[in-house]
Parts: C-alpha cells; structure tokens; sequence
C-alpha cells in the first residue's frame, strides 16, 4: 500500500539517511560537506513552517520531498513554492513512485497558498526534464555555481 503523507517528527532518522544519500548526488558537497545538524534543522523548518512530504510503501518511507513557501521575490503578495529536496530510494524508482510524489508536493504547496512550485534539476542528472514538461512546468532558468 502507498501512502504519502506529511512528515512526522518521527521520520527524522530516515530523513537524515535519504539526505545523506541524496547529497552527493547534488555536487555540492564539492563546495561543503554533509553536515547533520544542518540537515536536521532543515528538516525540522521544512516540516514545521513550510511542506515535507513522505512516500511510505507498506508504512516504510521510500522517499521524501520538501519545499518552502515563500514571499515572491518580484511581488511579495504571491507566494511561491520551491522545492529544496526530492528523493525516492533507488531501488523503488522506475515506477509511478516519484510522479504521485511529486503531485502530492504539487498540491500541498498549493494548499500552504503557493501559485507555481519551482523545480531544480541538476544537469548531470538526466530524464528529470521530460517529467517536468510532461507535467507543464516550463523551463525559466539554469544557475551556476562557483567556489570564490
């Protein structure tokens, strides 16, 4: 059985898990390590201010998403959401997993009064592209990061 619901404090340890596993592939830890406790308060500001969402199979978490929600930069009158985390396990990806996950974020941050949800794809990481298309989201930007 799926479920996705919001996370629980109690989801902390899985979360820190997935994060650690989810960091390496966002080639930032080529700037900064993994750092735990900053893992975990953003975990807990996430869950307690913003949306962070959990994907169990059987009751088992298989993978998480998180967003804030925040002012617009161009017009603080609207929000808008960002999505800072989204990890399903590797081996339960292939599947409907990470779509009905990323719906479930969809709504939520619409519910928290979000008008868009802004994706990140990293560019070494293929596929991510066509699913954000495929769901209507529209290509705005690319960033750049440079150690000074």
């Amino acid at each position: 059985m799926i479920t996705i619901t919001p996370a629980s404090e109690s989801d902390t340890p899985v979360l820190l898990r997935m994060s650690e596993q989810f960091y390496p592939m966002t080639e930032y830890n080529l700037f900064a390590p993994f750092d735990t406790v900053t893992i975990t308060n953003l975990i807990n500001s996430l869950r307690d201010d913003h949306v962070l969402l959990v994907i169990k199979v059987d009751e088992q978490v298989v993978g998480f998403a998180g967003a804030y929600v925040l002012p617009w930069l161009f017009n603080s009158s609207v929000k808008t959401g960002h999505e800072v985390i989204f990890w399903v396990d590797p081996e339960y990806r292939g599947g409907q997993l990470g779509l009905k996950l990323m719906v479930a974020l969809e709504v939520a941050v619409k519910d928290a009064g979000a008008v868009t949800l802004q994706m990140v794809h990293f560019v070494h990481i293929r596929g991510a592209e066509k699913i954000y298309q495929a769901l209507g989201y529209t290509h705005t930007e690319d960033n750049y990061i440079k150690r000074i």
